[in-house]
């Protein structure tokens, strides 16, 4: 069963740390160099623009573009989860507003959330998602 209530500050560094963990089991595998940035981008999905985030407290530029879009999914993710024993789920006009409220906070890419939600991406199936040419094919 899940305990309700706050956390304590080492129930909340323990889950912080998650992502570190995460990123010292992804650097044991051997990536391609296309993919050299899945533990970084793993380990830094939980930054926030305005340096509030965690593991490291980055800001604005210092997390990786990949980063900052997989953190408004994976928020997304969690507000509309309908899975979590500990919350309802979101509905997604309620979660829409609060991505946008995290953006206005600089918490998230304002540019991203607008286009997270303009293009209502979380009802895209992942072949219907646009694929962007990659680095190599532009030449």
């Amino acid at each position: 069963s899940v305990i309700k209530g706050n956390l304590t500050d080492d129930e909340r560094r323990q889950i912080q740390n998650h992502v570190i963990h995460t990123e010292e089991m992804l650097l044991k595998l051997p990536f391609t160099d296309k993919l050299a940035q899945v533990p970084m981008i793993a380990a830094s999905h939980h930054e926030w623009l305005n340096g509030r985030g965690y593991p490291k407290g980055l800001k604005g530029d210092q997390i990786p573009f990949p980063a900052r879009m997989m953190c408004i999914a994976d928020v997304w993710d969690a507000l509309t989860a309908q899975d979590r024993p500990y919350k309802p789920a979101i509905p997604p006009e309620k979660s829409s507003q609060i991505l946008k409220g995290g953006a206005e906070h600089d918490e998230f890419d304002k540019e991203l959330v607008d286009l997270f939600i303009s293009y209502r991406l979380w009802e895209q199936k992942p072949d219907e998602v646009a694929e962007f040419p990659d680095e190599d094919d532009e030449e």
